[in-house]
């Protein structure tokens, strides 16, 4: 017990130290003032998910902290492919949630000074901005004003959900060409990858097979075999028995899983989501009686790491889990005596933190659950901690 605790402190210890000392660094870039004075520099590179409206920058490495805004800065990037410009635009904020829609088909625009981040560059121009609550596409060609990509959702008759499509007539008036028909254009859907194919679609048939697409990013996702130690303590009470708590003491048993995990595209890989299978199977027995608990779970939440270098980092996480009994023999056995089936389905949360260095990682894992929740006179509290090591294939 003793070596446990020390082995928790000292992980505990450099995980906070190294917290201490994780941060998004400052990598290269440039930015272009109201004067058309274009700057070298190093920006905080937050790999934004919402549009910014500021941002810091230094003029060395190691110089100091300054900072930038949309009201002095048209653009700005950061190498070799965040970049964003500066427009004023009239925008129509209605939200995409649809807890937020209203029952109006129409638009109400407002304008607005925005950074816009291009996602396609050519004859015709395709650029996004996203908020918390929508995400809006702007386009131009050929050189002319920059316009809204129109489209909104909003409730109609009987509860139903409408679409104002016009982005639709828009590429049809102002985006023409023989090898895109009208047919696929109304296909076209409101969404990025959609819009980008046929922005870069258009641009090569106008040059004449010389332009250079954007490299699109791709989704990043990973597999982990993970194996791992769990502490595990059962204790039992029953109303039946006032003032009788059950302690069935510890055990260490075996975890065996896997993790796939699905990266975020924004804030530098910094986010991403998880799903994590394990198996488990753990024995109890003192005095007061003793239980057998195998379980299959199925743990889903979200990660977010800390980068320390290239190839090392931190990481929290945590989320719900599902925890399916695996056979008849999940039972209980208190001293009355007594025979308890578990709780063949069971949800339940954990939290993990840990280190993770190239493919391999090592996590602290803890998780706390109820195995009698199909009775109403008794109570349960089973709770596991686990060093799980993780290695991606």
């Amino acid at each position: 017990m003793k070596m446990r605790k020390l082995i928790l402190i000292t992980f505990l210890a450099y995980l906070g130290q190294g917290l201490a000392y994780s941060q998004i660094i400052f990598e290269q870039g440039y930015f272009i003032d109201n004067d058309g004075k274009k700057t070298e520099c190093y920006i905080k590179n937050l790999d934004w998910k919402n549009n910014p409206t500021k941002f810091e920058y230094k003029l060395a490495a190691t110089g100091d902290i300054l900072h930038a805004s949309i009201k002095t800065v048209k653009e700005f990037g950061v190498a070799p492919r965040i970049k964003y410009q500066r427009f004023t635009v009239e925008i129509d904020k209605t939200p995409s949630q649809l807890s937020d829609l209203d029952q109006n088909r129409s638009y109400k625009f407002e304008k607005a000074t925005l950074f816009l981040k291009p996602l396609v560059e050519g004859m015709a121009n395709l650029y996004l901005y996203e908020a918390p609550k929508f995400r809006k596409y702007f386009f131009s060609v050929d050189g002319l004003s920059i316009e809204q990509l129109r489209y909104k959702q909003y409730y109609a008759e009987e509860g139903n959900i409408g679409e104002n499509e016009a982005y639709k007539q828009q590429l049809i008036a102002y985006m023409p060409s023989a090898n895109i028909s009208k047919v696929e254009i109304m296909k076209l859907d409101y969404k990025e990858n959609d819009l980008i194919r046929i922005f870069n679609k258009y641009n090569r048939e106008e040059t004449g097979g010389e332009y250079v697409e954007k490299e699109v990013e791709k989704t990043l996702t990973s597999f982990k075999v993970k194996v791992g130690l769990e502490y595990s303590s059962l204790k039992i009470d029953s109303y039946l028995v006032p003032n009788k708590l059950y302690d069935l003491g510890s055990t260490e048993s075996m975890w065996l899983g896997g993790e796939f995990e699905v990266v975020l595209p924004f804030n530098k890989n910094k986010w991403s989501l998880l799903v994590e299978p394990a198996f488990k199977s753990m024995k109890f027995q003192t005095s007061e009686g003793k239980a057998v608990y195998q379980s299959f779970d199925l743990a889903f939440g979200p990660n977010t790491y800390f980068h320390l270098s290239e190839k090392s980092k931190l990481f929290l996480r945590g989320g719900a889990v599902l925890g399916f009994t695996l056979n008849g023999d999940n039972q209980v056995e208190v001293s009355r005596p007594l025979k308890l089936d578990l709780t063949e389905v069971k949800g339940s949360f954990f939290w993990g933190c840990g280190f993770a260095f190239d493919k391999l990682s090592i996590e602290l894992r803890r998780n706390s659950r109820g195995v009698l929740d199909n009775y109403n006179d008794w109570a349960s509290k089973l709770t596991s901690t686990g060093f799980i090591l993780g290695y991606r294939l």
